[in-house]
């Protein structure tokens, strides 16, 4: 039996993965919110394995380094980790995913 692979990955994603970000991406936030010095969202391709697609994550405290095509990426404050805001939360976005 033959099966097709369906990605939920968002396409935003997709397309986020495909910039030069000049470091390694450690995850990619979805609807992500400042929580004092740290993020909070879905994440998508985390290095570290320690999160599934589409789980709701926290990142140390970072600070933020770059923007690209109004994404964000963070970098921890250890230096160790990068992360990119693919999409800020907002509550329209989350409304739509109520629907």
């Amino acid at each position: 039996m033959n099966a097709t692979l369906i990605s939920d990955v968002p396409l935003e994603v997709e397309a986020a993965k495909s910039y030069d970000w000049g470091v390694i991406i450690d995850a990619f936030l979805m609807h992500a919110a400042p929580v004092g010095s740290q993020y909070t969202g879905f994440v998508y391709y985390d290095r570290s394995g320690a999160s599934l697609d589409g789980m709701t994550v926290i990142t140390p405290r970072v600070i933020r380094v770059a923007q690209k095509s109004g994404m964000t990426l963070l970098r921890s404050i250890s230096g160790a980790d990068h992360y990119v805001v693919v999409t800020p939360f907002s509550v329209t976005a989350m409304e739509a995913l109520d629907a």
